[in-house]
């Protein structure tokens, strides 16, 4: 119960500062030259004034379910 009570906490004081939380399993893919970089995250913390739905997304993870050879 304690943990869940922080949890609340901590996501009640990031909702009234200039952030969003996005929850659920995303992933964020950067590329940079000939290499690309993902980044796998179950919560988020990013600003508002953005959107980042198209940065942030579930299939952006579905690089993770092949093998590459």
């Amino acid at each position: 119960m304690r943990k869940v009570l922080i949890l609340f906490i901590f996501l009640t004081m990031t909702a009234c500062a200039n952030k969003q939380v996005l929850v659920g399993k995303k992933c964020m893919q950067e590329t940079e030259g000939a290499s690309i970089t993902t980044t796998k995250s179950y919560i988020w913390i990013v600003d508002k004034s953005q959107d980042w739905s198209d940065d942030i997304n579930k299939s952006n993870c579905l690089w993770f379910k092949f093998d590459i050879t």
